[in-house]
Parts: structure tokens; C-alpha cells; sequence
């Protein structure tokens, strides 16, 4: 069979449907690498073809989130869901709308609140932790001043507990 595009011997056939009619196509190797129909190097592209079929399976949306990568760590979020580890913290923002349906299934909340331990932790740890979270607020908001006298009382409080 010879190539449809340039007369050369074809070793790619197609074969589609379109509107319930079989339509068939012959190219040569070169021809096909120019249409895109086969890839130039030998190895299979696994992470295309999975995000192919999920693509298919999953709707537009899953889609468009597969086909996504982080532009500080480089992970895809099929690589993430294969291996079950994020590259960074900016992927909970690249990959929100995947991560907070799982989440929610996992943790039944997509905001993690934390945990506070029932007993044998002293009050003051608490107290400095709230202080320095109010603290990186009031500079993140330029609130100087309160910055300030929330800096010197978390001071206060460490060195009290360092005392103890």
C-alpha cells in the first residue's frame, strides 16, 4: 500500500469512523511523525495515555487537572495520584479542585483545624503558639505597632516558660 501524502511505502494505517463511515488512512513513517500520529522516540508515553483514558472517563474537568503541572515543583497530579505524595505546598493550590473532593472523603473536611492534646501539655505552649500565629498576621496585614507589642509579649511568655 502506498502513502496517501507523498506516494512512499505505507507502514501506518488508521482506520476511524466518522458519522458511522470507516475511513482509512495510509501513510509512510515520516508522513505520520508529521501529522503527529506516531511519536519519534520509541518509548511508550505512559503518562499521556493514562491521562488520555481518565481524561475520557472522568470528564473535562479531571481533564484539564491531569493535563496540569506545578510551576515550582514540576508534579503532575497523576503523578501525585499514583504516588500518593504532593511535591510541594503550592500544589494544594494548583490541583484544589482534585484535592478537596479527596479530602473531603478522607478527612470529612477540606480545612485542617488541628488537634489539641487533651492533657499534660502546659497552657503557656498554647499561648505562645496563638501569640506567634497573631503575630505573622499582624505583620502579613502591616499592622506595626501591634506587631510589635505582640513581639514583645510572646518575648515575655518564652522567657517565662524557659523559667519554669
Amino acid at each position: 500500500m502506498k502513502c496517501e501524502a507523498c506516494g512512499q511505502l505505507a507502514t501506518v494505517h488508521q482506520t476511524t469512523l466518522v458519522e458511522g463511515q470507516k475511513r482509512e488512512l495510509h501513510l509512510c513513517r515520516p508522513c505520520a511523525e508529521e501529522r503527529r500520529l506516531i511519536q519519534t522516540n520509541n518509548e511508550l508515553n505512559l503518562p499521556a495515555i493514562l491521562q488520555h483514558v481518565i481524561g475520557q472517563h472522568l470528564g473535562p474537568e479531571m481533564d484539564e487537572l491531569a493535563r496540569q503541572r506545578c510551576p515550582i515543583c514540576g508534579i503532575r497530579f497523576m503523578e501525585f495520584r499514583a504516588q500518593g505524595r504532593l511535591g510541594c505546598s503550592n500544589d494544594y493550590e494548583c490541583f484544589r479542585i482534585g484535592l478537596d473532593s479527596l479530602l473531603y472523603r478522607i478527612h470529612r473536611s477540606t480545612r485542617h483545624t488541628g488537634k489539641v492534646p487533651r492533657q499534660g501539655v502546659p497552657t503557656v505552649v498554647f499561648e505562645v503558639a496563638l501569640l506567634r500565629q497573631r503575630l505573622r498576621a499582624a505583620v502579613e496585614a502591616e499592622e506595626y505597632h501591634e506587631a510589635a507589642r505582640l513581639r514583645d509579649l510572646l518575648r515575655q511568655r518564652e522567657a517565662g516558660h524557659e523559667s519554669e
